[in-house]
């Protein structure tokens, strides 16, 4: 298990790598001790950041309405362009 505050390094450390665009060593290459649930942990404090900075997490479209013009230009979603080393 990780410890609260390597989790926040990292996921200070994803915040960088996606607004640079710069790929990152692989998070369980230099944490092997790492667990599932500090993954979830380092993904819900990365979340929190984001939501925290005025990002809002991607939505599912409704499925009775397919073509929905996109709102791209007025509120960026996040996680999704995140480049990782493998």
């Amino acid at each position: 298990m990780l410890e609260k505050s390597e989790i926040e390094s990292i996921a200070a450390e994803l915040e960088r790598a996606e607004q640079t665009q710069e790929l990152i060593p692989r998070i369980t290459a230099r944490y092997p001790n790492a667990t599932i649930e500090d993954s979830y942990a380092i993904q819900g404090m990365w979340r929190d950041r984001q939501v925290a900075a005025g990002r809002r997490p991607p939505t599912r479209r409704p499925q009775d309405r397919p073509h929905v013009e996109s709102d791209a230009g007025r509120n960026r979603h996040f996680g999704a362009r995140l480049r990782c080393h493998v």
